[in-house]
């Protein structure tokens, strides 16, 4: 085979995910670059010509858009992907708005679709150095649709509702949270289900299948909702048991990060363990 022509660093500070990633890769047609820290990203990219980066978000001493953002100050022609989970909105936001990242991905991801998506930034990587404008990576800004109506008696349509740019990124947010893969729910301060994916609906606990507006103690025992209830004051992810579909299934729980710390809460249904798969 002949050599790659493509490099890709992938850096996390968790070695479990590094390992998984070398052999999700280990056959593909490019070379491929681990770092488990953003210094460690930076040192390989002093000496290795780059031309993709992944970058888990959440890691110790710097994160993952404060990594991409000395990527793009220094190497502005290497595409950047950051991993990140919904919990971190607001990282994505302001990672986007400074035009840091040229796409971002929700995590747990899968492993056929992060190569797609590898394939696909490499393939732009290439349409951009050879000059073709029609992919030159802009900010990624929550604009407003632009207004195709050749009327002109039609006024915007963001400047008719006062719909702030703001907004439509929280739409966003809220349908890329709705359209999730695996089962997602998030929790409110009230304790109560503020959002509930499509997956999530069809989830039966206790007898329900989540409702938005109800309280978590319409569907998780004391116990566990203390658990959950405790994360909005200790920060700190946890994992809990719960009968799903009558069957003993794990859910991940993850508090709002930053300044968003204390407004929420997501809870994961592991897929293996949930209703679309198997232990």
């Amino acid at each position: 085979m002949a050599n790659p022509i493509h490099t890709v660093l992938y850096v996390d500070d968790e070695e479990p995910i590094i390992a998984s990633v070398k052999r999700l890769f280990r056959k593909e047609k490019f070379n491929l670059m681990t770092a488990s820290s953003g210094e460690q990203g930076l040192e390989i990219l002093k000496n290795n010509k780059i031309h993709l980066v992944i970058s888990d978000q959440r890691m110790p001493q710097m994160s993952g858009t404060e990594f991409l953002t000395r990527v793009k100050a220094n190497y502005p022609d290497t595409m950047r992907i950051l991993l990140t989970g919904y919990t971190e909105i607001n990282s994505i936001q302001e990672a986007i708005n400074k035009g840091n990242i040229y796409k971002f991905l929700l995590k747990p991801w899968k492993g056929e679709d992060l190569k797609a998506e590898v394939y696909k930034t490499l393939e732009a990587y290439d349409l951009i150095q050879a000059g073709d404008s029609g992919v030159l990576p802009v900010p990624c800004e929550c604009h407003a649709p632009e207004n195709t109506d050749k009327n002109p008696e039609q006024p915007d349509l963001m400047q008719t509702k006062g719909i702030p740019p703001q907004n439509i990124c929280l739409e966003l947010a809220n349908e890329i949270f709705r359209q999730m893969p695996i089962p997602v729910v998030f929790i409110g301060t009230d304790k109560t289900i503020l959002l509930a994916g499509k997956k999530a609906q069809q989830i039966v606990i206790n007898d329900k299948k989540f409702v938005e507006g109800q309280s978590i103690l319409n569907y998780f025992s004391k116990s566990n909702a203390d658990k959950i209830s405790a994360l909005f004051t200790s920060g700190k992810k946890i994992t809990i048991n719960q009968k799903i579909n009558n069957r003993d299934s794990m859910i991940q729980c993850y508090p709002l990060t930053g300044k968003f710390s204390g407004k929420g809460i997501i809870l994961y249904f592991l897929p293996d363990l949930s209703i679309t798969g198997t232990p």
